[in-house]
């Protein structure tokens, strides 16, 4: 998992690959004007805009990827995150192959990161986590970038 703020994003470009692109487009756009949906800003790499309000602690779900990072970048309000050491603990949703997303419901996280505008996170596969947490209403890019595995 890395933390950081929006304009050191160049300093994580290999975890984007393909999409090392994504860096520079979201250094230049203003997500203000955009709605919640998904968006391509190339041929390959698409984003989705959500603007919501959390669910709060209690409703969140941990999930985890096991083919993609999971970038998230908060442009308004904030973002709680609940997260989970890694664990063999059984899902009691079966994985979703379309989706790339492994849901424990009987999981519940131990530590919440708060990410506040200009910040983003960068999941790798296998990190539990457990975004919309919080119970403000924010407004954030996310980005599912593959990985060969």
């Amino acid at each position: 998992m890395i933390i950081d703020r929006i304009e050191h994003i160049h300093r994580y470009a290999a975890c984007f690959g393909k999409h090392g692109q994504l860096a520079d487009w979201i250094r230049e756009n203003d997500l203000s004007p955009m709605k919640s949906g998904k968006y391509f800003i190339d041929g390959d790499t698409a984003i989705t805009v959500i603007e919501a309000e959390g669910v709060g602690e209690e409703a969140s779900v941990l999930e985890q990827h096991r083919r993609s990072i999971d970038f998230q970048y908060v442009s308004e309000g904030y973002e709680r995150i609940g997260v989970l050491k890694p664990t063999d603990g059984l899902s009691q949703v079966p994985y979703d192959e379309k989706q790339d997303v492994l849901l424990y419901r009987e999981l519940v996280p131990d530590n919440y990161i708060n990410l506040y505008p200009g910040m983003f996170i960068i999941f790798y596969p296998g990190e539990l986590h457990a975004p919309m947490s919080g119970d403000v209403r924010m407004k954030k890019l996310v980005c599912k970038v593959s990985v060969n595995k």
